[in-house]
């Protein structure tokens, strides 16, 4: 499984991944939440602490 793996795009910087607790929105495979990664990097779901299954990728709002 590749729980810290980002889908890099084209003009992305490298591939930095938010501080352990910090809430973003990610986007999964066929959905979008607000996600964590927990003590041991695992991305979470903010609302029901399940884990998210897949390549994650961080959506960056500038």
């Amino acid at each position: 499984m590749h729980d810290d793996l980002q889908a890099p795009k084209p003009n992305d910087p490298p591939n930095h991944l938010p501080p352990i607790g910090e809430q973003v929105l990610v986007q999964a495979e066929g959905f979008r939440c607000l996600a964590f990664r927990d003590k041991d990097g695992k991305w979470r779901n903010v609302f029901g602490r399940d884990e998210l299954p897949g390549i994650i990728r961080v959506i960056k709002f500038d």
